[in-house]
């Protein structure tokens, strides 16, 4: 039996709000654009995982989420 777990969506949430406050008004917006295209696509690929059926336990998102911030 799987168990639903919604770890990723609470820290997709959470990079959402945190993302939107600091895209207010950046110092310099293309190194901000930079820096934050890595995190994006990293972004992309753990819920692309994610919708294939690649599930990792609520502990390995919280490590990938402190990793990408």
């Amino acid at each position: 039996m799987k168990e639903k777990s919604n770890v990723l969506w609470w820290l997709v949430g959470v990079y959402g709000v945190l993302f939107a406050v600091l895209a207010v008004n950046p110092v310099d917006r293309p190194t901000w654009f930079a820096e934050n295209l890595t995190v994006w696509i990293i972004l992309g690929v753990i819920l692309l995982l994610y919708r294939w059926g690649v599930r990792f336990s609520g502990a390995a998102y919280a490590l990938m989420f402190v990793l990408i911030y």
